[in-house]
């Protein structure tokens, strides 16, 4: 599979998982209030075309940031989704 393709499978599936920050829950309020703003600022760019379009870009350039951007879409999709595990593996 071509890098264009891993790199939007990706992003469809973080798009198909349900935003819901009220399903993020901590003892350490700190640490939930964190999370939280990790996961906001996730949403916003894989909604933003201008910004998927330039992530493509980088994605298919450079190797460490194909690798950051692949762990931040998986955890962004393990946030929201308990049963994405299995799905997560096959990426």
């Amino acid at each position: 599979m071509k890098l264009d393709d891993n790199y939007w499978v990706l992003i469809k599936k973080a798009h198909k998982v349900k935003f819901d920050l009220n399903l993020i829950h901590k003892l350490d309020k700190k640490k939930e209030q964190d999370k939280k703003k990790v996961l906001n600022a996730i949403y916003i760019a894989i909604h933003n075309k201008e910004i998927l379009d330039g992530g493509l870009v980088l994605y298919k350039k450079t190797p460490l940031v194909r690798l950051v951007l692949n762990q931040l879409l998986k955890y962004y999709i393990h946030a929201f989704d308990k049963n994405s595990h299995e799905s997560l593996l096959e990426l």
